[in-house]
This record gives C-alpha cells, structure tokens and sequence, in this order.
C-alpha cells in the first residue's frame, strides 16, 4: 500500500505549494520524502492505509480483522480494507460480498468522476482506482475457481478495457479462458493486443486450443515451443519434478522466465482448463519422448 500513501500525501503536499511550480515542487516532495522529513498531517485516508498495513501483518486472525475494521472506520471508502476483510469468509459468502464491494466502490468512483472517458484504460496508474481493479481481479479468480469460466470472461475483459497495460496480468487468465471455450479468434486478437509479451500462458493457452480442435500436429508445434522456453512444464505434466520439490523450491509471488516457479505458476492460473482434460495428460507423457 505504499503507492497510495505517498501518492495521497504528494495530493496533500501539491494542495499547499505555495509558488513552486509544479516540476520544484514535485523535486521538493521527493527530497522530503526520501529523507523521512516530511511534515504533512497525515488523512484519514492516509491513516486507514497504515492501519490496514497493520492488519496484514497481524500474527492472528481476531487482531487482522480488529485493525481491518480500524481502517475502515478512518476510510469507509477503503476498498482494500473491505477485501481483506471478505478474504476470511468462505466462497458462498464471498462472491455475494465481492458484489457488494463492487457496487459501493463503483458508486464511489462515479460520484468522484473516475469513470470520466479520459481515465478508462488507466485504472491501474491513478492510485484511487488501483484497489477496485484488484477486487475485479480478485472476483474473477474466485468464479474461475468455482467453474463460472463465462463470468469470469466478462470480468477479465472489462479489466483490460479500464488497464489497458494489464499490470495484474489478466490477460493470462484470459487466455485460459478463450481456449477452455475454443474461441480461436478472441485468443488471436488478445496475442496480437500484447504482441511482444513473452510469458508462457500464450503458449499453452495455443497449445489446449489447437489440441481441443484435434489439431495433434500443431499442437505437438506448440508443446516444442513451451518446452524450449520452459522444460519443467512438461517435467510437472509427467510427474518427472515431485510434489516435494515444488513446495521446497516454487516461490508463487516470484518468478523468472523459465524457472520451476513460473511452470507452477502457469498450470495454477489454467487449473481450470487443464483438470478436466484427462488425456491431454496421456498426450503430453506420450510426445514428451519426441521432444528429446
């Protein structure tokens, strides 16, 4: 949450600069900032951050929600502290609260303009939208994992549509979706958007597609490529890397390209493509031997 905070006090900061220009003033924030020598009362809103940071790094559960509901009594509006908060019901109760957030952060924004045509496709840039593009992604992880892959769809493009940079990676879940429902054309359209980007998800999501189209030429084609730029997908795919080894060597909040991490990573985001798909397993144990 560190983004918001500075952000909201360079807000303050930028309110009282007296005659600097905005270039002086931007230069003085920083030097001030960097130095811990910044004398600007803090807001609620800058406080209920703090406050919620708190809560994360509360060591048991009672103490999390007490700080998160702390936040939300400083910043009723702090769609953070309300996702933190939903984080600890089950997934019947989840999906209706996402909702919920959804509606009061959006009834929020549109009051305060940020719906205004200059913004869209900037969500993730303007701090005060970042945390609703969170809780849209959030929304649309929780309905992959429960199989509502259509609605999931709506959610993943409306994000790309208001972050058009996709920070949050949404475009790979994406991808998973366009396969799962072989939608060819959409799956094209969304490469070619991100024509340039050399993650693995583009490849696999190729990959199911044209094998679900029994397409097995192409599809050996692509099972090559995802093999040259990352073997342990396959090492996953046929069990040659353990369950042990993953948990002792994956790190899912970070990744390098080709490392085990980002192959786990990978087949997590297409879990719901991918578990249904018994004999593409049988496929791919088959062909890896081609693939020496």
């Amino acid at each position: 949450m560190d983004f918001e905070k500075m952000y909201r006090q360079l807000d303050e900061f930028m309110k009282n600069k007296g005659n600097m220009s905005e270039e002086e003033a931007l230069k003085k924030f920083m030097e001030l900032y960097n130095s811990h020598d910044l004398d600007i009362e803090d807001t609620n809103e800058v406080m209920s951050i703090e406050k919620l940071d708190e809560a994360m790094e509360a060591k048991d559960e009672k103490d999390a929600k007490r700080l998160a509901k702390e936040a939300l009594n400083l910043d009723p509006n702090n769609a953070d502290a309300k996702l933190f908060l939903l984080g600890f019901e089950d997934d019947l109760k989840k999906l209706d609260g996402l909702d919920k957030i959804i509606k009061e952060t959006e009834d929020y924004l549109t009051k305060e303009g940020f719906f205004d045509e200059d913004n869209i496709g900037e969500f993730y840039v303007l701090y005060e939208t970042r945390p609703y593009m969170r809780i849209l992604y959030t929304k649309a992880i929780t309905l992959l994992e429960n199989g509502m892959v259509k609605r999931a769809q709506e959610v993943l493009e409306r994000i790309l549509e208001l972050n058009e940079n996709d920070n949050l990676g949404a475009r790979y879940l994406l991808s998973g979706v366009y396969a799962y429902f072989e939608d060819k054309d959409s799956l094209n359209k969304l490469i070619k958007k991100y024509e340039g980007d050399f993650g693995l998800s583009f490849d696999l999501a190729k990959l199911v597609l044209v094998y679900k189209e029994g397409d097995e030429k192409k599809a050996l084609e692509y099972l090559k490529v995802l093999n040259k730029k990352n073997p342990n997908f396959i090492g996953i795919m046929t069990d040659k890397i353990g369950h042990d080894e993953i948990i002792n060597k994956v790190n899912l909040s970070y990744y390098s390209p080709g490392d085990l991490s980002e192959a786990v990573n990978m087949i997590a985001d297409f879990s719901f493509v991918l578990l249904p798909m018994t004999m593409f397993y049988v496929w791919i144990r088959k062909n890896a031997k081609k693939l020496k």
